[in-house]
């Protein structure tokens, strides 16, 4: 079954750390622009939408402006990070994703680019970085400083332009994963394909499955960008196998899922993605004006019995990191100690040779002075 994953990040002064990335910075690894990511070989599309005419055809320049003069409080912008499903072409898959992007973002200034980097089971891992400004555009012309203003309501043209509010709701991440998928599954039903995302998480479709374990940046990166080994992923790969054929009855409920979904949005039978969107935009503008929906007490419980799971298995292999870095460090310094003995020796045996040197010399002083040698 194709993955579903939705993952957004807020972006804003407050909320920066001490070493994350600047506005230029974000844009330039999604786009691969910049050193170290421009050599990798995983970039397919990247493209800009909106950008303002102060802002020319460089999305950089907007979103450096953005983290110049946006408030101290204030969000920079947010990134979204969706998987796409093998099962459609690249070109499907941008089609999919313009769409997308074409009606949720359509009045803001965003830049996206699609990736395709290797994945642990020897295919490929399609994905999309999405970079976007919560400012709305409005027709009125601004230049870049009054732009990221606070907005006037009684006077737009003598402020900024407005934030969408829906985007600092609770239910934003809820509603627009679930129009993702709803997206995403009518492209692959007009496309004649089989499989369908199912945006439920696996506690809440039944499916009792062990948290693997999660990989750091660092291991991913040594593997798939540097072709190294790492002992963390091949963990990875064995367990996805082993829990392969648990995954096989979720197939059938993301069938069931997608049709009872397509019912409720009202969607006709057999219509395209064209037709297919504004259902999906109307859904998606009230999901976000509603609170999420809350889980059961028997989904919680299980939700709270997967989260114990998740934290044994961390606490385990931080266990397995902290004996192994003990046993370095007990190793570095009976090294430094066996090192210490021999530089004490060391130094006893040049100060020995050094005194008997300078006796040498003084006993030849005393020779030529033509006194006899010292018994």
């Amino acid at each position: 079954m194709a993955l579903t994953r939705f993952a957004v990040k807020h972006y804003g002064h407050l909320t920066r750390r001490p070493n994350s990335a600047t506005a230029a910075q974000a844009v330039g690894y999604i786009t691969r622009a910049d050193e170290p990511v421009m050599h990798r070989e995983d970039l397919i599309h990247a493209e800009a939408q909106n950008l303002p005419a102060w802002a020319g055809n460089d999305p950089r320049a907007f979103f450096v402006a953005a983290e110049k003069h946006e408030r101290a409080n204030g969000r920079i912008y947010t990134i979204w990070e969706m998987s796409l499903p093998r099962e459609l072409t690249q070109e499907q898959q941008l089609e999919t994703t313009r769409a997308f992007l074409g009606a949720h973002l359509g009045k803001h200034v965003y830049v996206w680019a699609m990736h395709e980097s290797p994945a642990s089971d020897g295919g490929t891992n399609p994905h999309v970085h999405v970079l976007f400004s919560h400012r709305t555009l409005d027709g009125i012309e601004r230049g870049p400083e009054q732009f990221f203003r606070r907005y006037n309501p009684e006077h737009p043209e003598q402020g900024g332009a407005r934030k969408d509010p829906d985007f600092s709701k609770q239910s934003m991440v809820y509603a627009m994963r679930q129009a993702w998928t709803d997206t995403v599954n009518t492209y692959l039903e007009h496309y004649k394909q089989e499989v369908r995302l199912d945006p439920r998480s696996y506690v809440e479709q039944g499916i009792a499955l062990t948290p693997e374990e999660q990989l750091r940046p660092s291991a991913i990166r040594k593997v798939i960008h540097r072709g190294e080994h790492h002992e963390a992923w091949d963990r990875v790969v064995a367990a996805r196998e082993e829990r392969r054929e648990l995954r096989i009855p979720s197939f059938e409920e993301a069938h069931a899922f997608w049709q009872e979904r397509r019912t409720a949005l009202h969607i006709p039978e057999g219509a395209t993605p064209a037709v297919a969107i504004p259902y999906i935009q109307k859904a998606r503008a009230e999901a976000i004006q509603t609170a999420p929906p809350q889980e059961s007490p028997e989904v919680r419980l299980a939700t709270l019995k997967h989260e114990e799971q998740v934290l044994t298995v961390a606490s385990t292999e931080a266990d397995k990191k902290a004996t192994h870095l003990t046993a370095l460090k007990e190793e570095a310094t009976d090294s430094m100690e066996k090192k210490a003995v021999i530089g004490i020796g060391l130094a006893a045996t040049i100060h020995r040779a050094m005194r008997d040197f300078d006796g040498d010399i003084h006993q030849g002083a005393k020779i030529e002075q033509g006194y006899g040698p010292d018994i």
